[in-house]
């Protein structure tokens, strides 16, 4: 079967998105982590298993409690997945190779290959994009292809990537040298071999990092493509939480800005619960985000983020800005519960917080420090 090639004509990039499940974020010359896994890497039946044994927790109104479960459920994923459970079709060579192979054959068109490594049931890639096409066609591509020629052979038929894939956008070097010695020893830290150069499917075992690597996607290169200096970011949440006449809590207003994102929000037990990402690597010299939350008269919201957010360290000595302001009405309650915040050696983070609450509104409010 000859392979599909994608077109590039009337593709763009899609800035920051989502598909309903992870945040995106896919801008034109930008430095791209990657990470997408196979379908059974963490099948259903045993996530059902763990929710359901963690339901009582999960849905607690007792929103510290609530909180610790989701933080162990995302604990048993992560283990789980980097335990190299499922079939592990990439252990076969012939399956790894096409995969790296598909790599390789898209290094100098859509993007430029920096590193990879091919685990057993999961895949990391770090890569500048180029021109117009977009990150999702990509990695679309990257995914479509490879299941073909390995569902050949195995002669069988059936989805052999997990929905979706997990990005971070690389925003200064000190990140970028971070992420390829993460993805280089990768197979190191399982306990697949000794040194990065003996994972044959790897970019260090390629010696990808030599003459060839260093003389297409050379340092000074990926350092003009990293939109760090002179290109700070300048952030927005405005979210409203109303209620409606049956009694029930809805965004009634939202706008945001990168670096910051809105997960899609859900009801539990009368409480709007809403998580706020951020699809990059963290906050920067010169980065400005500004929070208003407004929770009106007799409405519950609980805000959340999903992980740790990270201040780097800067290099311009212009610290990162936070203004938060908080608006809880009549009957109102409102509860801020975020991951640690963590500062990194030599970062410089300024954070402003305003909290206007009614007499009879309720507020829970977190904020803590877990510096490195």
């Amino acid at each position: 079967m000859k392979e599909k090639e994608l077109s590039l004509s009337g593709m763009s990039h899609k800035g920051v998105h989502d598909r309903g499940y992870l945040p995106h974020w896919d801008f034109g010359n930008s430095v791209q982590a990657i990470t997408f896994r196979l379908a059974d890497s963490l099948p259903q039946k045993i996530l059902k298993g763990w929710r359901e044994e963690l339901r009582v927790a999960l849905g607690s109104p007792d929103s510290e409690t609530s909180r610790m479960a989701q933080a162990d459920l995302y604990r048993r994923i992560s283990r789980y997945e980097d335990a190299g459970h499922g079939a592990c079709l990439l252990n076969n060579p012939d399956h790894a190779e096409a995969v790296q192979d598909l790599l390789i054959k898209g290094h100098g068109s859509a993007y430029r290959l920096i590193e990879w490594c091919i685990m057993p049931n999961h895949v990391h890639v770090l890569v500048r994009l180029l021109g117009d096409t977009p990150l999702g066609s990509v990695i679309k591509k990257w995914k479509g292809a490879s299941a073909i020629l390995i569902n050949r052979l195995e002669e069988r038929g059936g989805s052999v990537w997990m929905a979706d894939y997990h990005d971070r956008l690389v925003r200064n070097m000190d990140h970028f040298h971070d992420v390829r010695a993460y993805i280089r020893r990768n197979p190191v830290k399982a306990g697949l071999c000794e040194e990065p150069e003996e994972w044959r499917f790897s970019s260090a075992g390629a010696k990808w990092n030599g003459e060839l690597a260093r003389e297409e996607t050379g340092t000074r290169g990926i350092d003009s493509a990293l939109p760090v200096s002179g290109s700070a970011l300048s952030g927005h949440l405005d979210l409203r939480c109303e209620l409606r006449s049956d009694g029930v809590p809805f965004v009634s207003r939202q706008s945001f800005r990168a670096p910051i994102h809105l997960s899609k929000s859900h009801l539990d037990q009368g409480h709007l619960v809403q998580s706020i990402v951020n699809p990059t690597a963290g906050f920067f010299d010169g980065d400005e985000l500004r929070i208003n939350v407004e929770v009106e008269a007799g409405a519950r919201l609980v805000l959340s983020t999903p992980s740790a957010s990270r201040v780097y360290r800067t290099r311009s000595g212009e610290a990162a800005k936070n203004k938060q302001n908080f608006t809880v009405g009549e009957n109102a309650m409102l509860e801020w519960i975020p991951e640690p915040f963590i500062p990194h050696a030599g970062a410089r983070y300024v954070q402003r917080t305003l909290l206007d609450l009614h007499p009879s509104a309720s507020l829970l409010f977190f904020d803590w420090i877990a510096p490195t």
